[in-house]
């Protein structure tokens, strides 16, 4: 990543826990409702199982590499297939008569699976042609050779599918597990009036195991005809405000309160114990995810995460746009995590009810290694701050707003007051402009006069001479001096320094580069160079949440 001074511009004023265990148990949701489709039933694996998010409770993982296993409408179920089987793992799934009508003789049907743990086999480089040509396969069968593969019949002459009888099989009822997680939707149609139809699953491991040490693979499976219960959204993304030492702020996308999500946030650390294994193999994997972060919640963390509605940031507040936001405590100083946001639906109601669970793009973010920044948001007088400000260690932040409030607050009813001399939104007697409001220009003036007197505090730089020096240090408000820390006034515009030193296809999913796994869906660069997760590039801070100007 090049790196880059910033430039100090003043922007002018009017230039044109629901619960965490909760959700934990919406990956870990009891299996004990599947059932073995032989006559002969088959035992779950001896003496293992896996942890429930409820405590005291354990969810059996299936053989499905011995008897074929029924599942039940939205009921997940785990299974086990080693990297070196021979034969795939195969499941069953029968639509009864009555989920047909006379009106409609097509249900559809939305299998998922997820893969929990195993090996990691890297992907190939499918830019190298001549790798590939020697390989004898085309650049997607690279790919593809490498991922597990989840194949599914409507056809009862194929009732173990996969790679064998791959001709017979619809090939978009192939799907192969990018990123840990893949899914198929099949419409089943009723062959004649009152019969059940069956279609059958089969999860196999990868072709090709490059080499990789053999182990097995810990995966989990759900159908259901009610929705799909396991998703990834590839279009928005939570989005980090900032960070201080021990603290970080995310906030969802925009949603209306007319139909609010139920949105939740998993954090992790980027690296070491408690972290995703394998993150660029499983970073869509919500098996995987899930289960790193019930070991962090089993462990002595503290990360405790508290949420709340709020507009800021949102682009038409006049439509009650609103986001979710997340303030995470109790992270370690200077330490990478990535956070992603959930979303949960309940489908159905009372006993037949269940949560389907959509994934979105995960962020990372870096704690400071100081404690001089201290992480302010929803603050009254200044809606639209919500980054870490210059604060001594010794001062409350009570007390470091209350000083900074008696500086804003009469700056501004000035300011309002010299505005509403113009006649406003009068056209008879000359309009303010026919471009802004004077309500846009007080906004304006408003978030340039709080982020001059609250500059986004961030860490220094390892070449601090080289940097331009703010016009405050902070101890001009509070009296007191910061310690070691830098300032970042606002830009003019956004932060074009950055938006032209940044790489068009650097993106926060970039875990195993352009050309490897989920390159342009889950990892890597965008679609028109946009990151991953939807159409804002980066232009003030880099993949970690390091902020390089204030973009208020």
């Amino acid at each position: 990543m090049a790196s880059s001074s910033p430039i100090y511009r003043l922007r002018a004023p009017c230039i044109l826990l629901p619960s965490l265990l909760l959700l934990v148990s919406l990956f870990c949701l009891p299996f004990t409702s599947a059932q073995q489709s032989s006559s002969t039933s088959s035992i779950p694996l001896s003496s293992t199982s896996t942890r429930s998010a409820i405590p005291g409770r354990a969810t059996s993982i299936y053989n499905s590499t011995v008897n074929a296993v029924a599942l039940n409408d939205s009921v997940i179920v785990r299974s086990r297939i080693a990297l070196n089987a021979t034969q795939g793992a195969f499941f069953n799934f029968t639509l009864p008569s009555t989920a047909f009508t006379a009106d409609s003789k097509t249900v559809t049907v939305w299998t998922s699976i997820s893969l929990c743990s195993g090996p990691a086999i890297p992907p190939y480089n499918t830019s190298n042609s001549t790798l590939i040509e020697s390989l004898g396969n085309s650049a997607t069968e690279a790919r593809h050779s490498t991922l597990a593969s989840l194949w599914i019949s409507d056809n009862e002459l194929f009732q173990t599918p996969g790679p064998a009888n791959a001709t017979s099989l619809n090939s978009k009822h192939i799907g192969y597990a990018l990123g840990g997680w893949t899914s198929i939707q099949v419409d089943v149609q009723q062959k004649q009036d009152n019969s059940s139809e069956t279609i059958w699953m089969g999860v196999w491991p990868p072709v090709d195991s490059r080499n990789v040490t053999p182990g097995v693979y810990q995966f989990q499976i759900v159908a259901s005809s009610n929705a799909k219960m396991e998703s990834v959204d590839y279009t928005r993304r939570p989005r980090l405000d900032d960070t201080d030492q021990t603290r970080a702020l995310v906030s969802s996308f925009n949603y209306t309160t007319d139909s609010p999500p139920t949105l939740d946030v998993i954090v992790l650390p980027t690296f070491g114990t408690y972290s995703l294994p394998d993150a660029d193999y499983y970073n869509s994997s919500f098996c995987a995810i899930a289960d790193a972060w019930f070991n962090v919640l089993e462990s002595n963390s503290q990360i405790a995460i508290n949420s709340s509605d709020t507009h800021r940031g949102t682009e038409a507040n006049a439509l009650n746009d609103t986001r979710r936001q997340f303030e995470i405590s109790g992270l370690d100083a200077a330490t990478n995590y990535t956070t992603w946001l959930i979303e949960t639906t309940r489908i159905g109601q009372g006993s037949e009810s269940s949560f389907s669970t959509t994934l979105f793009p995960a962020i990372k973010m870096l704690t400071k290694r100081n404690d001089n920044c201290r992480l302010v948001y929803d603050v009254s007088f200044c809606p639209n701050v919500a980054y870490s400000i210059p604060v001594d260690p010794s001062i409350s932040t009570s007390t470091a707003l209350s000083v900074i409030e008696q500086f804003v607050t009469p700056q501004y009813n000035n300011f309002t007051l010299t505005i509403s001399t113009f006649p406003c939104q009068d056209p008879d007697f000359g309009m303010y402009s026919y471009v802004q409001t004077c309500d846009n220009c007080k906004k304006s003036y408003q978030d340039w006069l709080c982020a001059v007197a609250m500059p986004r505090c961030t860490d220094p730089l390892s070449d601090p001479q080289t940097q331009s020096r703010a016009t405050q240090d902070g101890r001009e408000l509070t009296g007191a001096p910061t310690g070691e820390n830098t300032e970042l006034l606002p830009y003019i515009w956004s932060c074009p320094v950055w938006d032209i030193t940044a790489q068009r296809d650097y993106g926060t999913f970039a875990d195993s580069g352009p050309e490897g796994i989920g390159a342009a869906e889950n990892g890597g660069a965008g679609k028109d160079g946009n990151r991953w997760g939807g159409y804002q590039r980066y232009i003030a801070t880099d993949a970690f949440g390091r902020a390089y100007c204030n973009t208020l």
